[in-house]
């Protein structure tokens, strides 16, 4: 019978045992680190903060309008006053006289321009550096021609002046050149033979630069404009 309180007393131990461990498994501790634990980047001593990089100046060119019509003769330059005027510009000035005074078998040149407007964050030289002439339908190059004589609008004066092809920086500039005739000598090999050499209708396509920085860009589609015939 002295085997009863020793197994009264392990029994009381076990319980006691059992009570103080827990059966479950406590939370996580708040603010624990995780396993994968990216550390915050460095903070700079000086307390600046370094800006993100910005994105390079721009600028923006668009043809606003062609009119195709034909390429005139540039006005001679003026004589000084000490130097006689050369026979190719008595000719000319012959010829502009005959016009005035109602000629019925000259009609008067009406010179085919391209107006753009352009647009820079950055002052520059402006260039175009090529031109193309597109099919419309297949976007093929159909021929090439050149532009020539820049003028700006100045809307002060009402009227448009030479320019100098600089660009200043976040200014709206509208430039006019005087566009030469459309060279199509290898259109049939290029765009076709479906392709109208003379009514078109035609794109135009320029490589423009502000010094170096290059982008090409469209016009709309165009035609060549009927001639005012003058009656007399």
């Amino acid at each position: 019978m002295r085997l009863t309180p020793l197994v009264v007393l392990l029994l009381a131990a076990c319980a006691a045992w059992d009570s103080a461990t827990p059966s479950y498994t406590p939370p996580p501790v708040d603010g624990s680190t995780p396993s994968h634990y990216a550390p915050p980047p460095p903070v700079d001593p000086t307390g600046s903060v370094t800006p993100p990089p910005e994105s390079p100046a721009d600028f923006r060119v668009a043809v606003a309008s062609v009119q195709l019509h034909s390429d005139c003769p540039d006005p001679a330059p003026a004589a000084s006053a000490d130097e006689p005027p050369r026979s190719s510009e008595v000719a000319a000035g012959a010829m502009a006289r005959s016009a005035q005074q109602g000629d019925s078998f000259r009609q008067p040149c009406t010179q085919s321009t391209v107006q753009l407007a352009v647009n820079s964050e950055f002052a520059g030289q402006f260039r175009v550096e090529a031109v193309r002439v597109l099919d419309p339908t297949s976007k093929r190059v159909a021929g090439s021609t050149t532009l020539r004589k820049p003028t700006q609008w100045k809307a002060g004066e009402g009227t448009y002046t030479p320019w100098d092809a600089r660009v200043p920086a976040g200014t709206e500039l509208n430039i006019s050149y005087k566009l030469g005739d459309l060279d199509f000598s290898r259109a049939g090999e290029q765009a076709g033979p479906g392709f109208n050499t003379f009514i078109g209708p035609f794109i135009l396509e320029l490589d423009v630069a502000i010094d170096g920085t290059r982008k090409t860009i469209r016009s709309a589609e165009f035609s060549r404009e009927p001639e005012h015939m003058i009656v007399t």
